[in-house]
C-alpha cells in the first residue's frame, strides 16, 4: 500500500504535487471545512479498493486483520490531534442487519485502543439508505446531504474532541455532513480515513500566512 505524502493541506489533508511549507489548498481558502483536521493514511489504489470492497460487500472478514495492521502501520507516520473519542461513520440499519457489521467500526477498533479513548458508534445515525459507492462527486454531495444526524440515544458530545473515522475519503461529502452534525452538538471534529482518493485537479495550492 502506498502512504500518502506528508505535504498536504493543513485543513482537509489534500495532498499537494510538491513539498512546501504548511498552507491551505484552494478549496479550503475559498470555504473552510467543518472539521479542523483531516488525513488519509494510504492512497486509494486498485489493490486497496479491492480489499475494502471484498470486506464490505462480500463479507471477507479474513481481510480485516491485514487492513487493521495497515491502519496501525499508517498511524505511526502521522501526528493525530488530541481526541476524546472515535466516531465511526455509521451505515444504514438495514445494511447493518444484512451485512452484520459496520466496516468503519471494526476497522477503527485498533485506533481507539491505541488512542486509549472510547469508540462511540451510536453518536451518529445514517438516515439515507442509498450508499455512496458508484456515485459521482456531485451525486455524492447530494446523497450525503442530511444523510447523517445526531442520534437521540448517543449521549451528549458537547465540549468533546471527536475523531470521525471512515474507510475511504472520496469527495469528502460524508466527512463534511458528519462533522457539521457533531459541531452543531458542540463538539470539535477531526477526520481520519484508512484510504483517500486523490484527484489530479486538486493538486493545486496557494500559500497562506498563518501569522495573521
Amino acid at each position: 500500500m502506498e502512504p500518502l505524502p506528508g505535504h498536504v493541506c493543513s485543513w482537509c489533508g489534500e495532498p499537494f504535487r510538491v513539498p512546501d511549507d504548511p498552507h491551505l489548498c484552494l478549496r479550503c481558502i475559498l470555504k473552510k471545512p467543518p472539521f479542523q483536521w483531516c488525513r488519509g493514511l494510504f492512497r486509494y489504489s486498485d489493490e486497496l479498493a479491492t480489499a475494502i470492497t471484498l470486506l464490505k460487500f462480500r463479507g471477507k472478514l479474513s481481510l480485516l486483520d491485514p487492513l487493521q495492521w495497515a491502519l496501525k502501520k499508517g498511524l505511526a507516520g502521522i501526528d493525530l490531534p488530541p481526541v476524546d473519542g472515535v466516531v465511526p461513520v455509521p451505515i444504514h440499519f438495514r445494511r447493518l442487519m444484512k451485512r452484520g457489521f459496520n466496516q468503519a467500526e471494526v476497522l477503527a477498533k485498533p485506533l481507539a485502543e491505541i488512542l486509549d479513548v472510547p469508540m462511540l458508534p451510536r453518536v451518529l445515525t445514517r438516515v439515507k439508505e442509498r450508499p455512496q459507492v458508484g456515485l459521482g462527486f456531485k451525486e455524492r454531495e447530494q446523497n450525503a446531504r442530511n444523510g447523517y444526524i445526531l442520534s437521540s440515544w448517543g449521549g451528549s458530545v458537547a465540549g468533546m474532541r471527536l475523531l470521525i473515522f471512515d474507510d475511504v475519503y472520496t469527495s469528502g461529502a460524508t466527512a463534511r455532513v458528519c462533522s457539521r452534525a457533531l459541531r452543531k452538538a458542540g463538539a470539535t471534529v477531526s477526520v481520519l480515513t484508512l484510504a483517500r482518493s486523490v484527484r489530479v485537479q486538486d493538486l493545486r495550492h496557494l500559500p497562506v500566512d498563518f501569522s495573521v
